[in-house]
């Protein structure tokens, strides 16, 4: 198993609480999104699967905000998430 340390957290730091709080934000945000397409796929109403289409899209979306978010609490450069996100393919 691989270990990461674990960032030092200062939540006395405004911008390091924002960051934090955006991040918790996000991820309620996407169990609420993944809620919604579980019940959209049991849904009769969504015949040709659009509904659901468009949450696995914002999911994704969704998801790759916490990504850039968790990058950035590692302190890592806007140069350096570009990098990361060109090796892991832009996911």
């Amino acid at each position: 198993m691989l270990h990461f340390p674990f960032p030092n957290v200062n939540l006395s730091k405004p911008q390091d609480k924002k960051l934090y709080g955006d991040v918790i934000n996000l991820a309620i945000k996407a169990v609420e999104q993944r809620k919604e397409l579980e019940t959209t796929k049991k849904s009769e109403k969504d015949i040709f699967g659009e509904k659901a289409k468009e949450l696995q899209a914002a999911i994704k979306k969704t998801k790759g905000e916490v990504d850039r978010l968790v990058l950035l609490i590692y302190g890592l450069t806007t140069e350096e998430i570009q990098q990361v996100e060109s090796v892991a393919g832009g996911e």
